[in-house]
């Protein structure tokens, strides 16, 4: 028994960081989409006209 006895929080912790990271990248990569999307907004709302008229004549 003394031999499993530091594998068993090793292995729990592990468990615990494979659940974290997926649930950490999820929730970073929900704040970086809602964050983009309000920046688009903005930006196509103040700039994005212009942007597109100088795209269009190839500036």
């Amino acid at each position: 028994m003394t031999a499993l006895a530091p594998e068993i929080p090793a292995t729990l912790s592990q468990a615990l960081l494979d659940m974290a990271i997926p649930m950490v990248y999820i929730v970073v990569l929900d704040e970086l989409m809602t964050g983009v999307s309000k920046l688009r907004k903005a930006y196509s709302l103040q700039i994005g006209h212009s942007l597109n008229r100088k795209h269009a004549k190839g500036e």
